[in-house]
């Protein structure tokens, strides 16, 4: 079992929490950071094992777009706890 970061976070902020988060669980964890311009749409290759951790921030209860765009999560089976 590893732990997928995916997370969006221009400023930085948003990052320092995702790891706060995942750190605390003790596993692997591979990055995907959605705010850095050079990544482009990378198809993840998830394990039906794997815990999957999606940070953005929000505001005015928005997601930045530009996070959806380079998100590129369609057609993924998986379960969602919020």
């Amino acid at each position: 079992m590893r732990i997928v970061q995916i997370v969006f976070s221009p400023t930085g902020g948003t990052q320092r929490v995702a790891d706060l988060i995942t750190g605390a669980w003790g596993l692997p964890v591979t990055q995907f950071d959605l705010s850095d311009p050079a990544a482009g749409c990378t198809e993840l290759q998830l394990d039906s094992q794997d815990l999957v951790l999606i940070a953005v921030p929000s505001f005015g209860g928005r997601v930045p777009a530009l996070a959806i765009k380079k998100a590129c999560l369609v057609r993924k089976e998986c379960e969602l706890y919020i």
